[in-house]
């Protein structure tokens, strides 16, 4: 005996689960600054800044780095959230390209100025450059996680190089953390570090696209 028709729909009515609208893609990734940002403040607050005002230590090419690394963040995680859905202008992608090439301007700049001055400089030690590397592959990596985490809802056509964006918008914003607490001329090896760490969570980021929905594959019924 065949089912009554309107009972058969009232019951899968009464099965569905409402659907929560994603939220626009800049308040995404204003959420993501934000949180950024208040990393970067507790940061200044517990973490080591004496170098802050010291004469020759935060010269125009650093803070000119720091910007840049700022404004790279800002670029990837708008660029980020936007690709993440389906529809989007793929200029999109090309987005963070500018302010990411002043940013590495600017870095060989926080090198070869105070060198060419002799000014001290951060990094001459394998354990000053090791302590850099922590605290970027420390900040990234929970800003990774953020990322990724708020990327779950989404439904990239590229999920790999989204989350590769991810990765860039993690390290350039942990660079800018770190030239704001500890401001300082650097090494060629300094630099070396800086570059390395941003190359592992661009590379880091990109492995973990997999983790994205994929929209290739038919998400399973609720």
């Amino acid at each position: 005996m065949s089912q009554d028709p309107e009972a058969t729909l009232a019951r899968l009515v009464q099965s569905l689960r409402p659907v929560v609208p994603l939220r626009p893609p800049w308040q995404r990734a204003l959420v993501w600054l934000a949180t950024a940002g208040l990393m970067g403040l507790m940061s200044c607050a517990l973490g080591h800044n004496e170098s802050l005002g010291v004469p020759g230590k935060g010269n125009l090419w650093h803070w000119a780095a720091v910007l840049s690394a700022a404004t790279t963040a800002i670029a990837a995680a708008l660029a980020l959230f936007a690709v993440s859905v389906p529809g989007h202008t793929p200029a999109w992608w090309f987005v963070p390209v500018l302010p990411m090439v002043c940013w590495m301007v600017a870095g060989v700049g926080t090198w070869a100025a105070p060198a060419a001055a002799q000014i001290p400089a951060w990094g001459a030690a394998a354990s000053e450059v090791v302590q850099c590397l922590g605290y970027l592959v420390g900040m990234s990596a929970v800003l990774m996680a953020l990322a990724i985490w708020m990327l779950r809802r989404g439904w990239a056509l590229r999920p790999f190089a989204t989350a590769a964006l991810g990765g860039l918008a993690s390290a350039a914003a942990a660079c800018a953390m770190l030239g704001v607490a500890h401001p300082h001329a650097g090494t060629m090896l300094d630099l070396a570090g800086h570059l390395g760490a941003v190359f592992a969570a661009v590379t880091v980021g990109a492995s973990l696209g997999r983790l994205l929905p994929d929209v290739g594959e038919i998400p399973p019924p609720r």
